[in-house]
């Protein structure tokens, strides 16, 4: 069945800045106003260049955007990155899937989501700004580690880097699954910064860090220790509701 026009509205368009900026195409199939998805245009060309720039990218081919209701909190598949636009924190989602895309496919789900979620962080704290979204919630990422050791919740490395794919049941996984954004997010983030984003991208394309994996993670360790982060309540931050609050009962204090 034919669907309508509108409903098939495409926008293409190049973002004026330096760096790659390949097109974007805006398939709107959630009937999103016009003005609306210029408004959207606008911001994502703003943003995506920095994104490739980011992460070494010179890849200039098209990336496409669905606009669907039936995204749910925003997927990136078959290419494709999918995002309701009723998600309140559209810019995060497009950002952590864009980083999925341009990073690509082949990688751990550690080292996947710590690379989409360490972008997004480093990106806005270049305009003074915390993610509000998953899995941050107004908090850094080293912020959420440093409260993971101080309460003794803390994964190791090797434990995180174990997990497969997110599973959100039971209750117990559900949270281990949410720790990996964040303690991957942190990691790759110290990763980057201090061996450089050859040696992210080695261990991200073998899924492993190799002969210097305690090493690196003790250092890292001991870079979240020497930030003297302060604790904080998890639930001034996290979303209410059942599944949070349960976040919160297993970062309560020892």
């Amino acid at each position: 069945m034919m669907r309508s026009a509108f409903a098939l509205l495409a926008i293409v368009f190049t973002a004026a800045v330096s760096g790659a900026s390949p097109p974007i195409e805006i398939i709107n199939e959630a009937g999103v106003p016009p003005q609306q998805v210029d408004a959207l245009r606008r911001e994502l060309g703003v943003w995506t260049p920095r994104v490739y720039a980011y992460l070494h990218s010179q890849d200039a081919s098209p990336v496409k955007l669905v606009l669907s209701h039936h995204a749910g909190p925003g997927l990136y598949v078959d290419d494709q990155i999918l995002i309701s636009p009723d998600d309140g924190e559209l810019l995060e989602t497009w950002i952590h899937e864009l980083a999925h895309h341009v990073t690509g496919h082949d990688s751990s789900f550690f080292f996947k989501e710590g690379v989409a979620t360490h972008t997004l962080e480093a990106l806005f704290a270049q305009d003074h700004r915390v993610p509000l979204g998953w899995p941050q919630y107004g908090q850094s990422n080293d912020a959420w580690v440093n409260l993971f050791v101080l309460r003794g919740q803390m994964q190791s490395l090797r434990e995180a880097m174990g997990r497969e794919e997110y599973q959100g049941f039971p209750p117990e996984k559900d949270f281990r699954s949410w720790q990996i954004y964040c303690i991957a997010g942190s990691f790759v983030g110290w990763l980057i910064r201090n061996e450089g984003y050859g040696t992210f991208r080695r261990a991200f394309d073998e899924e492993k860090l190799g002969e210097r994996g305690a090493e690196l993670e003790q250092a890292w360790l001991n870079y979240i220790r020497r930030q003297n982060l302060a604790a904080f309540e998890p639930m001034d931050y996290l979303p209410d509701g059942r599944r949070y609050r349960g976040f919160a009962q297993r970062l309560k204090p020892p």
